[in-house]
């Protein structure tokens, strides 16, 4: 059995290892961007890491369209950069949550009951370790 110096080391070195690799995602996180083109390669669109346009380009040939054509256009490629854009965030994210994790109620601001009942009983342990060790 470890001694509770042996503990708090342990509980330390755990959390600096955390930390230092939520700073790696939060670099990661910042470098995501979704990229998309049109089917016929008229528009092309870029989105952030949050899914909002960085910037938006066109063919000369997209003159051809009609305004409300060319909007329809328009959004399907922000659509498809931003689903792009999701993808990646996912994979940055995903490691750090696990499998089990639903990632896209989370990105929507819903935590699925597995994963409350799973940080309440995390919590928990650590508290009822943290009792028996006189923390």
């Amino acid at each position: 059995m470890e001694s509770q110096g042996q503990w708090l080391e342990r509980l330390r070195r755990e959390t600096e290892s955390r930390l230092e690799r939520i700073a790696e995602m939060q670099e990661e996180l910042a470098e995501v961007a979704g990229e998309a083109r049109s089917p016929d390669r008229m528009v092309w669109a870029k989105v952030g890491p949050n899914g909002a346009p960085s910037d938006l380009k066109f063919e000369i040939g997209a003159l051809r369209y009609e305004p409300n054509q060319l909007a329809r256009i328009v959004l399907q490629t922000f659509q498809e950069a931003a689903a792009k854009a999701a993808e990646q965030l996912n994979d940055v994210v995903r490691p750090a949550l696990g499998d089990g994790v639903d990632l896209d109620s989370l990105m929507q601001g819903r935590t699925p009951d597995d994963v409350r009942q799973h940080v309440e009983g995390a919590l928990a342990d650590f508290r009822r370790d943290a009792r028996t060790r006189g923390g």
